[in-house]
């Protein structure tokens, strides 16, 4: 048989598969209806949308996990919806607790019914994304791109290593021990531009990181290798220690340990899909929920003591179903972006200097408008869809979820010293953190990095062409 014809044959099972998952899907909802509830949730249609959108996203990542063509960022995507929003709201709504604080400002049962009945028609259409972007298609065999060179990168990149540390001795080094909620208020009262290159500087020293680990694990040399290697280790140690569970957000300290795990270890096996699942699931009990009460607090003894991680549970943490609520209910109140949400992030790589009317991301804007003094809020991607173009954003979640499967491809082939590539890393790493969104803010930290590592790479492989 050809090639292009195993190809053929290889979609056509995965266009059963999506139809197959789908009705598992329903199925299971139904049967679980009628045998274990009495029928309880079919009396009101918010717990069939929802219950339905949670179980296409709960066996969409068994298929990804088995299916050798699916990779991390599908199962990041899935897994943030199914676990990280619907889930949870799923339980808490059925045991009587609701999001704040609509839930106390308007009759919040419509609401809820819209927003998970846009729930299960994204998460259809993000999978048939997926689906559609793991397809097969013949190529011929890419050519091969040019390497860096380790003999121009190792002086760029000591270079950078000790300007970063220049820089965090000029920042002040008691950012390792004070708490992210009050690291902003420290530094820019003490020191005004202080606060914008603390939040800088560790991307710089993060990219650096990647470009030495990318070297040594690709250099045909094998001294090279092992000079790169523990350069890579000291880098990323001395990352971790300015960039801690203290004074960091979350999502940008799993970002970059999932990027580092990538470079190293592409997860595309199943049983390595399957465990990296099982840790995601623990990390979101267990670590996620600690390293909040981190960040609140500078004593040891408090950061345990505090209960926070208790009421993280107790108190209905709906994260992005709230935020995603919120959204419908600002497009239903205010109108549609109409698309200038995503002109604004695409551009979010432009400082606020050079662009002082910078509109804020979305997330922000709805913190705003509810009084909240968190201006960090989420806003996952059915929500940042919804509010650009109501239900037709479910377009906008095919292309997102076609996009997270090519980048899948992209980490699943032999690793080039290409943008491409290095951006499969940073945004693969970072997947469940853009789904999550904000998404300008998430793009802003993604199009920085790609600034840098870009930089790093054309003059290292610029240099070493005019040596040839």
């Amino acid at each position: 048989m050809s090639d292009k014809a195993v190809v053929a044959a290889q979609n056509r099972r995965i266009l059963f598969s999506f139809v197959f998952t789908a009705a598992l899907a329903v199925g299971s909802l139904v049967l679980l209806n009628r045998t274990l509830l009495n029928g309880v949730l079919l009396q009101d249609l918010h717990y069939l949308y929802l219950g339905g959108a949670f179980m296409i996203n709960l066996f969409a990542i068994y298929y990804y996990i088995v299916h050798p063509n699916a990779g991390f960022a599908s199962i990041q995507v899935s897994y943030y919806f199914a676990f990280g929003a619907l889930f949870p709201a799923l339980v808490y709504t059925s045991i009587g607790l609701y999001p704040w604080p609509i839930a106390y400002q308007v009759v919040s049962q419509e609401l809820l019914r819209k927003t998970s009945f846009m729930c299960l028609v994204f998460s259809l259409f993000l999978h048939a994304g997926i689906f559609y972007g793991m397809r097969g298609k013949y190529l011929p065999p890419a050519r091969r791109t040019a390497g860096l060179s380790a003999k121009l990168a190792l002086p760029v990149l000591l270079a950078g290593y000790f300007f970063t540390l220049l820089l965090y001795a000029w920042i002040g080094l008691d950012i390792i021990t004070t708490p992210r909620i009050q690291i902003e208020h420290t530094l820019s009262d003490a020191g005004g531009p202080r606060f914008a290159i603390f939040k800088r500087v560790s991307l710089l020293l993060f990219a650096l990181s990647l470009v030495a680990g990318f070297i040594a694990r690709n250099d045909p040399h094998p001294k090279n290798r092992r000079i790169f290697l523990w350069l890579f280790v000291v880098m990323a140690a001395t990352l971790f220690v300015f960039v801690n569970p203290v004074n960091s957000a979350r999502w940008r300290l799993i970002g970059f340990v999932a990027s580092f795990i990538l470079l190293f270890a592409p997860l595309n096996s199943t049983a390595a899909k399957f465990w990296t699942f099982w840790a995601m699931f623990a990390g979101s009990i267990l670590l996620y929920p600690l390293l909040s009460v981190f960040s609140r607090t500078s004593r040891q003894w408090d950061r345990i003591s505090s209960g926070a991680w208790q009421e993280f549970f107790a108190a209905g943490d709906f994260d992005g179903y709230q935020s995603m609520m919120h959204g419908v209910y600002w497009a239903q109140e205010f109108g549609l972006y109409l698309g200038s949400g995503l002109v604004n992030s695409a551009l979010s790589f432009i400082p606020r200097q050079v662009w002082p009317d910078k509109p804020v991301h979305s997330g922000q804007i709805v913190s705003e408008w509810l009084g909240s003094a968190n201006t960090n809020l989420s806003m996952p991607l059915f929500g940042e869809a919804y509010l650009n173009f109501h239900l037709f954003g479910a377009l906008l979640i095919f292309v997102a979820g076609f996009a997270v499967a090519r980048i899948d491809k992209l980490l699943r082939s032999e690793p080039s010293a290409t943008l491409s590539y290095f951006a499969a890393l940073v945004v693969g790493g970072s997947m469940l953190f853009i789904t999550r969104g904000a998404l300008q803010a998430v793009t802003e930290f993604v199009w920085q990095i790609m600034i840098l590592i870009a930089l790093t790479v054309w003059i290292c492989r610029k240099k070493r062409a005019r040596a040839v």
